[in-house]
C-alpha cells in the first residue's frame, strides 16, 4: 500500500516501475520514472524528483521514484543524469531523507553519516538498503550479498523488501557497464574510454547465494 494517494494510472505505472527495477531494466526503469513524472501535469517530468507526488518528496512512490532514476542512470554510466537529482533536490530548504539516500548512492556519504539521521525503522532500513545498492554499483558483489542480508534483519515495512535484485536479473545487469563513482568521474571527460573488467568470480558467487 502506497502512501501517497495515488490515480489508478499511477499505481500501473509504480508497479511497472518497481518490476523493471527487479528486473534490472534500467532503460525501462528510466521510462517509468518519465511516465510517472508527466502523471503529475507539470511541463517537466522531474518535478517527480524535485517535490515528488502531493509536494512530498520523501513519501513512498516519490522517494523509490528518485533512488531508481538515480541507480539506473549510474548504471546505464549516464553520470551527469544521475547527478542531477542533487540539483534538484537543491530546491529544498532543508535536506530531504531522499536526498540523503541519493548522497549515498552516489558514494557522496556514507552509511554512518546517515544513519544518524535516521529516525525511523524504515528509514534506518532504507539507508542499509541503498547502501547495498552503491556495492553493486562499486562492483563489491560480496559486501552487497551481505548489506541485503542485513536489510532482511532489519524491521520496518517498504517497498524497498521487495526490490533486491534476483540473480538472474544481477547476471544480465553485468552486461551493462558499471564504474565506481571515482571511476566514473575520472573517466566522465573522455570521449572515448574502456569500461573496467568485472570481478565475475565475486559477481556470479553473488547471483549464486
Amino acid at each position: 500500500m502506497y502512501k501517497a494517494v495515488l490515480t489508478p494510472n499511477q499505481r500501473v505505472i509504480v508497479a511497472k516501475l518497481f518490476d523493471a527495477f527487479v528486473d534490472r531494466d534500467y532503460p525501462e526503469c528510466a521510462t517509468q520514472v518519465f511516465d510517472l513524472g508527466m502523471t503529475l501535469g507539470f511541463r517537466y517530468f522531474t518535478f517527480i524528483l524535485s517535490m515528488g507526488i502531493n509536494f512530498d518528496i520523501d513519501n513512498e512512490p516519490s522517494l523509490q521514484a528518485n533512488l531508481i532514476y538515480t541507480i539506473a542512470h549510474l548504471r546505464l554510466g549516464e553520470y551527469i543524469d544521475a547527478e542531477g537529482v542533487l540539483n534538484l533536490h537543491s530546491f529544498h530548504g532543508s535536506v530531504a531523507w531522499a536526498t540523503r539516500l541519493v548522497s549515498i548512492s552516489l558514494r557522496k556519504t556514507s552509511l554512518g553519516d546517515e544513519l544518524e539521521h535516521a529516525q525511523t525503522d524504515v528509514q534506518r532500513l532504507q539507508a542499509h538498503y541503498y547502501e547495498a545498492e552503491g556495492r553493486i554499483t562499486d562492483r563489491k558483489f560480496e559486501a552487497a550479498a551481505q548489506m541485503f542480508k542485513r536489510c532482511l534483519e532489519l524491521p520496518g515495512n517498504c517497498p524497498e523488501r521487495g526490490l533486491r535484485p534476483c540473480a538472474s536479473s544481477l547476471a544480465g545487469a553485468l552486461r551493462t557497464p558499471i564504474l565506481s563513482h571515482h571511476e566514473a568521474i575520472t573517466n566522465s571527460h573522455l570521449s572515448q574510454s574502456v569500461p573496467p573488467q568485472f570481478d565475475r568470480g565475486a559477481a556470479i558467487k553473488f547471483v549464486s547465494g
